[in-house]
This record gives structure tokens, C-alpha cells and sequence, in this order.
């Protein structure tokens, strides 16, 4: 399994996990080389499991999530955000906010827009 370790920038450094099936905990030891603001479990993972983001990065996402420039982490990252709110762990009203202030503005929304608008 890959952790991806967001940087406030939104670069993504992965970090390779070996899960111990005979534990019900996984630790993970960062050197701490470069910042992070934010952390995804599973990355690169394409199965889309549900992952619930802690809270310290999903306030980084609630304001930088179009930092990340890899299409399916975010993609991913909305996927958690939405199992979330099924999950009642953040209220609707929070996914709307996030909806509104940056999937709305996203690039690649817009640029779907304008192609439909041409």
C-alpha cells in the first residue's frame, strides 16, 4: 500500500507501507525531509476503497485540493470526502461549501464547460 504525503504546494511524496495482517494497527515512521500538510492512504490504489481523511488534512483539502495535480488522487480524495458525508462524519453543508470554492473553479470543469459552450 502507498501513503501519499501531500506537501503544501500539493506535491505528493509516496511512502510505501507494508501492512502486518496479524496486527490490527500499521505504523508508519516519516524522516520529516520535507513538509506535509495532508495525507491519503491508499494511493495509487485504483479500487477506490473508502478511507476516512483525518482531520488536519481535510482542512488542507477543504482549501487546496486543486493543488493536487494528480487527476485520480483528487478524484480519490472527492470519493472519501462524499463517503464522508453518507457516513455523517462531515455535515452536507461542508461538501457543498467545498464543491462551490473548488470544484465550480477547477480547470479541468471549466474546460469542459467551454467546450460545451462552444
Amino acid at each position: 500500500m502507498q501513503i501519499a504525503l501531500i506537501g503544501p504546494n500539493g506535491d505528493i511524496t509516496t511512502q510505501e507501507v507494508i501492512v502486518d495482517n496479524s496486527s490490527d494497527k500499521t505504523v508508519l515512521t516519516y524522516d520529516g525531509t520535507t513538509p506535509v500538510s495532508a495525507v491519503f492512504v491508499n494511493y495509487n490504489d485504483y479500487a477506490f476503497i473508502e478511507n476516512v481523511i483525518d482531520p488536519v488534512s481535510l482542512l488542507f483539502f477543504k482549501t487546496h485540493i486543486n493543488l493536487i495535480k494528480d487527476d485520480v488522487a483528487r478524484a480519490l480524495i472527492w470519493f472519501n470526502i462524499s463517503a464522508m458525508v453518507r457516513q455523517s462524519l462531515i455535515r452536507v453543508d461542508e461538501l457543498v461549501t467545498l464543491v462551490d470554492l473548488n470544484l465550480l473553479n477547477s480547470e479541468p470543469l471549466n474546460f469542459v464547460l467551454d467546450k460545451i459552450l462552444e
